[in-house]
């Protein structure tokens, strides 16, 4: 399924408009690359000219494929398993948010987040519907 057929019209358009800064996807494939996956990748590269996309071999021992969306500063957000479906359009928010250079964190958020005094990892799990 394309991404241009998730957003219609120039809804995609104006949102990957917020993109200014550099995103970096790195796609880890156990075996090949998810076709749906690529399309959606290379419907944005042409797109905008701040996604760079690389797809690697995740090795013989991985068990599962995995995309990393990778942001100017180095944070990184990963899915584990190929995005499909309506994932790719987390997967597309994930590239838009993370090229936004701000979260768009309520300033009392972003007060309390400073206060953390040790990272936190956080995993979000979903299964196809």
């Amino acid at each position: 399924m394309s991404i241009l057929k998730i957003y219609q019209g120039q809804a995609l358009q104006q949102a990957l408009a917020e993109i200014v800064a550099p995103v970096e996807v790195i796609y880890f494939a156990v075996d090949q690359p998810e076709p749906d996956t690529l399309a959606t990748l290379a419907d944005l590269i042409a797109l905008t000219a701040h996604l760079s996309v690389t797809t690697q071999s995740a090795g013989p021992t991985a068990p599962a494929d995995r995309v990393i969306v990778r942001s100017q500063a180095g944070r990184e957000l990963v899915f584990v398993g190929a995005p499909l479906g309506l994932e790719l359009a987390a997967l597309v928010s994930a590239i838009i948010v993370a090229g936004r250079g701000d979260s768009g964190l309520l300033p009392a958020t972003r007060q309390a987040l400073a206060r953390l005094q040790t990272p936190v990892h956080l995993e979000v799990f979903t299964t196809p519907t």
